[in-house]
């Protein structure tokens, strides 16, 4: 329980630091009037999460019954269809992205006792990978195109090339380890599928939003620079 405090907490505390980048570097988000909205549906999805950890999808037939997690597998699955369903996610960068995410990830995940895992702070590189990508697919963008653009790739890259790359490719040594059940996913909003995606959406947020913040430094120096 004090784990997943923990992990809501730091969930909470990125999205203010988001928030708060927002307001400062960029204008179309400073005359927002709508952040007690913003902040209140971030809150409820964050619990709603919570709840949905606790329920797994079972997957019918076979010798050992696999389970998906909702909130570690099914939740960010279905937030990737949206993003490609409403075109926010180009196709091949997505595909591209979750292959080297996955080609990442691969190596670092062991497997004990029916488990598949990354210790920390390794389960960092995957979302720093898949973050990367994000950046490098939308360098030649900016503004909220490029954050929400950015953000997408980061984000179905860090969650399904985790699941490929974490799980699924390690899948015969999961069902070689002798357990009866198998549940992907199985920590929900503690899961690497989850928490990859999350830290990976935010560090292209927080690189986009501080883009404005440092041209406007740069600027204000070379300006009194200029005036001494």
């Amino acid at each position: 329980m004090v784990i997943l405090i923990s992990a809501v907490v730091i969930v909470l505390i990125m999205l203010a630091a988001v928030m708060g980048l927002f307001q400062l570097s960029l204008g179309d988000y400073t005359d927002r009037e709508d952040w007690d909205e913003v902040i209140f549906y971030a809150l409820l999805a964050v619990v709603a999460l919570i709840i949905l950890s606790f329920v797994n999808l079972g997957i019918p037939g076979g010798s050992i019954a696999i389970s998906l997690n909702f909130t570690g597998v099914i939740v960010p699955a279905g937030i990737v269809i949206f993003l490609l369903a409403t075109r926010r996610l180009k196709v091949h960068r997505a595909l591209v992205s979750m292959g080297i995410v996955a080609l990442v990830a691969y190596p670092l995940t062991q497997v004990n006792d029916g488990g598949a895992f990354i210790q920390f702070p390794f389960w960092l590189i995957p979302a720093g990978v898949a973050a990367a990508c994000g950046l490098l697919f939308t360098k030649n963008m900016d503004g909220e195109r490029a954050m929400i653009r950015g953000g997408a790739i980061a984000y179905a890259a860090g969650c399904l090339g985790m699941l490929m790359g974490g799980d699924l490719l390690h899948l015969p040594e999961l069902l070689n380890a002798g357990g009866s059940s198998l549940v992907l996913g199985a920590r929900g909003i503690l899961d690497f599928v989850f928490l990859t995606g999350v830290v990976a959406i935010f560090i292209v947020w927080t690189v986009q939003a501080g883009k404005p913040l440092i041209r406007r430094y740069l600027f204000a120096r070379e300006k009194s620079d200029t005036t001494s």
